[in-house]
């Protein structure tokens, strides 16, 4: 009978890393890195780099056993450039954000979760572009906003009941976005395949009796 109970024990304290109660809290953060090259033939040598990082703590509470809300503020900075036979572009941008997010997670096992997460974010920063065609060279730097959301996918570890390691992998985001200089609007929809995102994370469990 000891055995049995002990063994109980043992699997509701392993259970307990996976598993939430309302009201426990998240403190945590994430660094995410994007890259991607493309060459396009077809109009002469086309070669484009972009290249993103963006670092974004945020906090959340538990509003029930599998769903979180919370906010999140961050810094991004992205850098694009493309180069063909006689013109090239080089463009850097640097942006603060301040979100809103939703996460609900899903139990894979007593360590392992998966979660579909939610952002809508608003940014404002700064853009710099250098471009250079046939040796003119012509520089331009503007102040803009962005608004949009963002969804995708990540996987949970946790090491112990209270630290969690998360790692994304791909998201589909839209963001709008208005050139503060020349009131310019534009949109954009993207599926991010090589968007990687690295973040780790503390949980409060609150005691339940």
């Amino acid at each position: 009978m000891k055995y049995f109970i002990a063994a109980i024990f043992f699997a509701v304290s392993i259970q307990s890393f996976g598993q939430f109660n309302k009201g426990d809290k998240v403190l945590g953060g994430t660094l995410s890195f994007t890259t991607g090259t493309n060459e396009n033939t077809q109009y002469g040598t086309l070669t484009s780099n972009s290249a993103s990082l963006a670092i974004s703590p945020n906090f959340g509470v538990l509003i029930n056993s599998n769903l979180e809300i919370g906010g999140q503020l961050g810094y991004s900075s992205t850098h694009d450039e493309w180069s063909a036979t006689n013109a090239s572009s080089d463009r850097k941008s640097n942006y603060l954000t301040a979100g809103f997010y939703m996460r609900r997670y899903f139990v894979i096992s007593d360590k392992f979760l998966f979660s579909l997460s939610g952002n809508i974010t608003y940014s404002e920063g700064k853009d710099k572009t250098i471009v250079t065609n046939q040796n003119v060279i012509e520089e331009d730097e503007t102040k803009g906003q962005n608004f949009g959301f963002s969804f995708g996918p990540s996987f949970i570890f946790f090491p112990s009941p209270n630290w969690g390691l998360q790692a994304s992998i791909g998201n589909l985001s839209y963001t709008t976005f208005k050139n503060k200089t020349t009131d310019a609007t534009s949109d954009q929809f993207h599926i991010n395949y090589g968007y990687v995102g690295l973040g780790i994370a503390y949980y409060f469990r609150r005691s339940v009796e």
